[in-house]
């Protein structure tokens, strides 16, 4: 495929059909800088989509080499990143519907829950690690971009699924609600940053994989001080209540 491509110039010249429009829609005269260009990016998008076509059949049949071939090609056009978008959409955690379900029972234990899928999303990118860096010659480009779709995608629905499912359950005060949600963030925070940092230690520093969980809980971690503070003002309230003699 790439041979083909650097024989273009010759087939463009002698294209039977002057098909290729300059600027504001005017036909470019067969011969032209013009023509020549727009009928060169018809050509590479042809052979891109044939190229997409031969890395999804290779995909399917988790033919490494073929997949590599594919990656190479597109490289070489700096299109690369097609094939890493599309391979990584493809894996079976970024379409596994369960997720969406998160939190819908709450007698489940999330901690639980939230430290099991933390669990299979270290040993899917353990593997996809060493696939992604043996098919893609930028392989540290697709690690990362496997990275980002993992936190905002997996790790930061998961936060938002959880947090919110404390907010779904009744409580017999305003200072247990308070001390419910603050440990249930207490607990998520911790083995997101566990995981991350097994996540960087597989991936390398690079990748900076504990910034990116860090970035998950700017929000939540700058209320948490006042939130806190409401918690104690809560309970000091609640002990004055229940430390006032009976009448």
């Amino acid at each position: 495929v790439a041979d083909e491509v650097t024989s273009a110039k010759h087939r463009i010249t002698v294209g039977s059909q002057p098909t290729a429009a300059s600027e504001g829609g005017a036909v470019a005269a067969r011969g032209s800088l013009e023509y020549a260009v727009a009928r060169l990016q018809q050509y590479c998008n042809i052979l891109e989509n044939r190229v997409v076509g031969r890395f999804d059949a290779a995909m399917g049949r988790r033919s490494m080499q073929d997949m590599q071939e594919c990656a190479k090609i597109m490289a070489e056009f700096n299109r690369e990143t097609v094939l890493i978008n599309r391979y990584i959409s493809q894996m079976p955690m970024f379409i596994d519907t369960r997720l969406l379900a998160w939190g819908e029972d709450s007698d489940g234990d999330m901690a639980l829950q939230l430290a099991e899928l933390f669990k299979e999303v270290l040993s899917t990118v353990k593997d996809e690690v060493v696939m992604l860096e043996s098919v893609f010659p930028s392989g540290l480009l697709a690690v990362e971009t496997l990275i980002q779709r993992v936190i905002e995608q997996r790790v930061g629905l998961a936060l938002e699924l959880t947090l919110e499912s404390t907010k779904k359950q009744t409580y017999d005060s305003e200072a247990a609600r308070l001390q419910d949600y603050l440990k249930v963030l207490t607990q998520t925070y911790q083995r997101t940053m566990e995981l991350a940092a097994s996540l960087e230690a597989q991936c390398g520093e690079e990748v900076k994989v504990c910034a990116q969980a860090q970035a998950l809980y700017s929000e939540h971690l700058k209320d948490y001080p006042k939130l806190e503070m409401q918690l104690l003002q809560q309970l000091y309230t609640q002990h004055r209540i229940e430390a006032q003699p009976l009448s």
